[in-house]
């Protein structure tokens, strides 16, 4: 059971702060924005208390005004929802009712009224903190650097209400120590992994900068640099670490009732790895000295539609001499680079990266469809060139363009669809500071569904629906298209059922061999089935499982469970267990001179992650978190395909018998065991006590091809490992 207050303050109609408090006296706090996105990232410093009678129970809510950034005016109107939700009913009473038919959320709230004389109060908050830190390194996971390492450090987060609507936010020197680690998967793929934000000061007013196109991916700040590359006889001591941030500052809120504003700017420092050749200690560079910056501008229009700006740029710092050097086949003295390139004395190893962009969105027939673009250009300048693994060559000065085009309908009758278009250049290139899988891309996709909005028969509601999608690179060379048909139901019981059908044919694989030379892949149906119990329940059960099974044999087979529960009200935990398994694909394996070989690959992984969360009181609360992960893969069945191109179109007809590569082992197995526990105090009104612990046994999961390839359960057992010990304070004054 709970409540919850929206307010929406700045007169817009899209954005609102919301604040909820549960019969045992948690607290939630979250923002609205753009009338239906959501996003619990937001921390504002208020209380509320909760109190248990024989008529029920009461919730009492304090609120700084200076909380809910509004602009001072002598009589002001705030946007207001109320709701209740009665988790033994499972439902939810609204004040402002919005039809579940209908969409939009802010723009339709009520309205509070003759709000007279209202200040904020004082407009500057600052945090400072302390952090001390020990670490312990076994030897086998680091043969120079083990031992115990003590760190102290300090630092501060402010806030600051430059004007009535616009919140000024710094950090010097932040410490994320309380933040979990990303949890550990296995990437068969030729496309990066995909973790979400975690630290709080990047969190905050994410929404702001959010886009079609994600320009911004704050992940990218503070990034652990991959090992530079080494020269002959280097061995390495320790590997880089993080790259430090040493201070960020975010402007973000509205600069009147039409226009909002965002704007970031984020340092951080070179990392380095510590190198060891011949007794002697050498550092050398992975990144250098960066600086982030972003700015969003915004015209926002009644009924929720807006036009935008956005641009940033990525500038790094490099200091001549800073890397190895080595003599190249001419005689000269060359540096070699941290990705291996062979550059001048005194050349730039990194380049700079920009990008502009341009969007909007328009909503119409009551908000209940809409039409939303963004058209962006991007540029790199210095550095070597940019080899992406479809085989184009970026180099200083391309530009590369990039649009995605959005319609929607969600909301009006039963009937809910959308279509989406995107087409990024063969040098298109944001991956400095945003996320993109690739470029070089067409892609267009649809999708149409009927809801029941309601009960019906022995339903409490349910849905079907189709969808579809084309892509191809821009050569016009098919890289995937398929459609499927999905439906789900919810049981009187609060259970609820999905199932989805799909198919896709044949393609082709531009980015496998790494080269530009192309791969045929075999089409696919697939089936994937999903199931959850009563949320309300005390035990919790979540199944989610997918089935591919490819034309030429091959076979892919996905599961995900998570098992939740509450046996005291104080105490929950979740067991989230996994299951990957793929075999029959053939995968590129090397080039040796004229022959491309591939093998095809049986892989699999498994995982089990265990989350807790203790709340003594609403103030004292314990989380622990811990996964173990084994993985292992095998490739058989060798074939190869003779070209003297540089650039082959492989298929399977061309495809004949290969022998194994001759000395090499195709095999290998992989293991992890992390723990994250966190206790968090906070002491006094927006003043917080961590007391961490870390655990960390891993391996580097690239494919290692020196290890049988099977499940060694013996890796997620206690074995060499790195710990780290940490207590951090912040006190709030404001």
């Amino acid at each position: 059971m709970s409540v919850a207050i929206n307010f929406a303050t700045r007169e817009d109609s899209t954005t609102a702060f919301e604040f909820s408090v549960n019969a045992a006296g948690v607290l939630k706090d979250a923002t609205r924005f753009d009338d239906t996105d959501y996003s619990t990232d937001w921390d504002g410093i208020w209380i509320a208390k909760a109190a248990k009678s024989a008529d029920g129970w009461a919730a009492e809510f304090s609120i700084p005004l200076r909380a809910l950034r509004f602009e001072e005016k002598p009589d002001a109107t705030f946007g207001l929802q109320v709701r209740r939700y009665t988790s033994r009913r499972k439902e939810t009473d609204e004040w402002a009712h919005i039809p579940r038919s209908e969409s939009g959320e802010v723009s339709r709230y009520g309205r509070l009224t003759n709000l007279v004389g209202l200040k904020k109060g004082n407009t500057l908050e600052v945090r400072p903190f302390v952090v001390g830190r020990v670490g312990s390194r076994d030897a086998v996971v680091s043969p120079h650097h083990q031992g115990f390492q003590p760190y102290f450090s300090a630092g501060v987060d402010f806030k600051w209400l430059a004007l009535p609507s616009l919140t000024l936010d710094g950090t010097l020197n932040p410490d994320f120590g309380q933040v979990d680690a990303d949890k550990v998967v296995l990437n068969l793929s030729s496309f990066e992994n995909y973790f979400p934000e975690k630290r709080p000061f990047f969190l905050e007013a994410a929404d702001v900068f959010k886009t079609p196109l994600q320009l911004l991916y704050t992940r990218r700040i503070g990034l652990a640099p991959y090992p530079p590359a080494l020269r002959s006889g280097e061995d390495f001591r320790a590997t880089p670490d993080p790259s430090p941030i040493y201070g960020a500052l975010k402007l973000t809120g509205n600069l009147s009732k039409e226009w909002s504003t965002g704007a970031l700017l984020a340092v951080a420092g070179s990392s380095a790895a510590e190198v060891v050749k011949n007794g002697q200690l050498l550092s050398r560079v992975a990144s250098p000295l960066s600086a982030y910056k972003v700015l969003r501008l915004r015209r926002n229009f009644e009924g929720g539609s807006n036009v935008g700006l956005m641009a940033t740029a990525v500038s790094r710092l490099e200091t001549p001499n800073d890397y190895a050097q080595i003599e190249g086949p001419d005689g000269k003295v060359r540096e070699l680079c941290p990705e291996g390139e062979e550059q001048p004395l005194g050349q730039r190893c990194f380049h700079n990266a920009y990008v502009v962009a341009a969007d909007g969105r328009y909503r119409f027939l009551e908000n209940n469809y809409s039409i939303q673009a963004q058209l962006a250009a991007t540029m790199i300048d210095g550095g070597p060139h940019i080899h992406l693994r479809d085989g184009t060559t970026i180099k200083s000065h391309d530009i590369g363009p990039a649009l995605r085009v959005q319609l929607r309908k969600d909301g009006g009758g039963n009937i809910r669809g959308g279509a989406n278009y995107d087409v990024l250049g063969k040098t298109a290139y944001f991956n400095d500071l945003g996320f993109m899988q690739r470029q070089n891309q067409h892609n267009a996709e649809a999708w149409v569904e009927w809801d029941t909005n309601g009960p019906f028969n022995r339903f409490n509601d349910g849905f079907i629906g189709v969808w579809g999608w084309d892509s191809e690179n821009l050569d016009w060379v098919n890289t995937g298209r398929g459609a499927g048909l999905f439906m789900g139901v919810q049981f009187k019981n609060f259970w609820r059922t999905f199932l989805e059908f799909g198919a896709r044919a044949d393609w082709t694989d531009d980015r496998e061999i790494g080269t530009g030379a192309t791969l045929q892949r075999a089409g696919s149906f697939a089936v994937d089935a999903g199931m959850n119990t009563d949320e309300r329940s005390a035990v919790y059960l979540n199944l989610f499982s997918a089935a591919r099974f490819l034309t030429n044999g091959g076979f892919t087979f996905i599961t995900d469970a998570g098992l939740r529960a509450r046996p005291l009200p104080e105490l929950e935990f979740e067991l989230t267990p996994g299951f990957t398994y793929t075999r029959g694909e053939p995968r590129f394996w090397g080039q040796y001179d004229d022959l491309y070989l591939f093998g095809k690959l049986e892989a699999a992984s498994l995982s089990a992650t265990l989350s807790a969360t203790v709340t003594f009181l609403p103030v004292l609360t314990f989380q622990a978190y811990a996964q173990a992960f084994t993985a292992f893969g095998r490739y058989a069945d060798w074939q190869g395909y003779k070209s003297y191109s540089t650039r082959p179109n492989v298929t399977f007809a061309n495809l004949s018998p290969a022998a194994a590569p001759e000395g090499e082992t195709p095999t290998f197995s992989s293991g992890a065991f992390n723990v994250n526990l966190v206790l968090r105090w906070e002491y006094r009104l927006g003043s917080t006590l961590f007391l961490v612990y870390t655990h960390g046994q891993s391996d580097d999961l690239s494919p290692r091809f020196d290890q049988a390839g099977q499940f060694n359960f013996r890796l997620t057992l206690p074995r060499p490992a790195a710990d780290v010990f940490l207590l951090k304070a912040t006190y709030w004054w404001g």
